[in-house]
């Protein structure tokens, strides 16, 4: 039987020239760019190397390496963990500091620092604030950051969220109703979520940033793989493992947008998404053995692509990604 949608999305994909022994692990689509970090294995040294990328989306196939002033002590090192932009394309950036191993030398806890530093638009470092003076001792890990609306940037780690300001100052803690906070997300407009399990399942939480207190609860969220994004006006963009749904915060109400499957890309696999000003979807696909890959998804009537046949292959685990590899 031949498809009988009014659209589809019809995918373009462009696979990244990575290196070989390269990993990109924390990743940002910005504006008409993507942003994200690498780590390469240097067998001479015997030593991983990181660099900041960024990538025109125009121009997939050149990568711009950025260089982040870095200042440190003499042996020491240093890796970044999560950023995000503010809205003035400020950069907010988790650095972890370490001592250079040396055999036989022993390390105290106090040896490890982890910073939340502050680089302008051109960046040049701003600020840099050690958060062993913010976080508790239980709280030592940042696992998730955004920027808000009110010009905040918020982490959290555990089930506590840490609210600093522009110029690096604690403004609050919030503790969640949660033992795990999976994961931070804002909107277009600079509305931070929560992203939790509940009791009836995976559920957003509002960030009320102008007091900065917890506010309304929105459940019905469709079971995730963690990435929520921002989509259009008013909605975010829900990852599933099968589908990308989107979430409609005024009716609470989630639609599906497509099947991963019917655009040939393994659900488990898209990192990051977003909705660009052109209605285009994009996707980036971590395809882990193979070299990674940007898809763009540009929503089309059906009456002009190509009819396909359908086959219905049924079964127990939606989730089971062998398998819809195999499909694809």
């Amino acid at each position: 039987a031949a498809t009988t949608d009014e659209y589809v999305y019809v995918p373009e994909f462009h696979k990244m020239d990575v290196e070989e022994e390269t990993s990109i692990n924390r990743l940002m689509i910005k504006g008409e760019a993507l942003y994200y970090t690498t780590y390469t294995y240097n067998e001479s040294t015997q030593q991983s190397e990181e660099a900041f990328v960024r990538r025109s989306l125009d121009t997939l196939e050149s990568a711009e390496t950025l260089n982040l002033s870095v200042d440190i002590p003499e042996g020491f090192t240093s890796s970044m963990g999560e950023f995000v932009f503010d809205k003035e394309d400020n950069l907010y950036c988790i650095k972890h500091v370490s001592p250079v191993y040396v055999e036989g030398k022993e390390y105290e806890e106090s040896d490890y620092k982890t910073y939340l530093v502050k680089y302008s638009a051109d960046l040049q470092e701003v600020w840099s604030v050690d958060l062993a003076e913010v976080f508790t001792e239980e709280n030592r890990y940042v696992q998730s950051m955004i920027a808000g609306g009110e010009d905040k940037i918020y982490l959290s780690s555990n089930n506590v969220i840490y609210v600093m300001d522009g110029s690096g100052a604690l403004v609050k803690t919030i503790t969640v109703n949660t033992d795990w906070i999976n994961s931070l997300t804002a909107t277009s407009d600079g509305r931070v979520f929560v992203v939790q399990y509940g009791n009836t399942g995976m559920e957003l939480v509002e960030v009320d940033t102008t007091k900065d207190v917890m506010g309304e609860t929105f459940k019905n969220i469709p079971d995730t793989n963690s990435e929520i994004r921002a989509g259009r006006e008013g909605t975010l963009l829900v990852a599933g493992f099968s589908k990308l749904y989107e979430y409609d915060l005024a009716t609470k109400e989630a639609k599906e947008v497509l099947d991963w499957v019917d655009c040939n890309i393994l659900g488990n696999n898209a990192r990051d998404m977003t909705v660009m000003d052109d209605g285009r979807i994009l996707v980036f696909c971590d395809n882990y053995e193979e070299k990674p890959e940007v898809v763009f998804l540009t929503k089309t009537e059906s009456s002009k692509v190509p009819q396909k046949k359908v086959l219905s292959l049924g079964t127990l685990r939606e989730s089971n990604s062998g398998l819809q590899e195999a499909v694809i």
